[in-house]
């Protein structure tokens, strides 16, 4: 396991991966740098979805995971956003209204769920452990992240990934204790709080989140 210097307890909870969707759709890698098996109708996701999916297996190949995630192990997920499902449930109104106030699209009404992008992410990549979406403006990324830990502490899963999806960003991170991680370690929860609890420019956390990496890089 690579130490970067730190006194790390073995049990500790540890950042061990993360990845970022910044500008949108417009931004998104290629899906086979991403997704090395077939993403069966990835062309009706919703964009949070498509962003969700994305920057989720970005974080698991940061990580070192397989995909699906070998072993099946109990890996979680948890995420939030200040304003839910509403550019869906926007979207689904108007095909509804369109449509005559009659019907409106299924392909559509199943992302009015604020819970949908985390589900299609765990279905894709294997994750059988908790999900969770948390809802309210007031809810920021660093709380997230401590609830991921604490899932971690209580044994309700050996892995979580822990995340926010914007109108044009996601960005997730992968968290483990110490003695689970056997690739590199970004940083301890508490530096990764630190982080967070700055602010909630995604622009400024993948800055400084990226410097982490970089300055890890050739330390092993």
């Amino acid at each position: 396991m690579v130490t970067y210097g730190y006194n790390w307890v073995w049990d500790m909870i540890v950042v061990c991966g993360l990845g970022w969707v910044h500008k949108g759709l417009s931004s998104l890698p290629d899906k086979n740098d991403v997704f090395p098996s077939q993403f069966d109708n990835f062309g009706r996701l919703d964009a949070a979805s498509k962003m969700t999916c994305y920057a989720v297996g970005l974080a698991l190949k940061n990580a070192g995971f397989g995909c699906p995630v070998k072993h099946k192990q109990a890996v979680g997920i948890i995420a939030g956003n200040g304003t839910g499902c509403l550019s869906a449930d926007i979207n689904y109104f108007k095909d509804y209204l369109d449509n005559g106030r009659t019907l409106g699209r299924g392909s559509l009404f199943i992302y009015t769920l604020p819970s949908s992008p985390l589900s299609e992410a765990a279905i894709y990549f294997g994750l059988a452990g908790p999900l969770f979406y948390m809802a309210g403006a007031d809810k920021t990324f660093a709380q997230l992240t401590s609830l991921a830990a604490d899932m971690i502490r209580n044994n309700e899963a050996s892995v979580m990934l822990a995340g926010m999806t914007g109108n044009e960003s996601a960005f997730f991170l992968v968290l483990s204790r110490a003695s689970n991680n056997a690739g590199s370690i970004l940083c301890d929860i508490a530096q990764a709080e630190s982080i967070l609890n700055k602010g909630t420019d995604f622009s400024n956390i993948i800055k400084e989140f990226s410097a982490l990496q970089n300055k890890n890089i050739g330390k092993d």
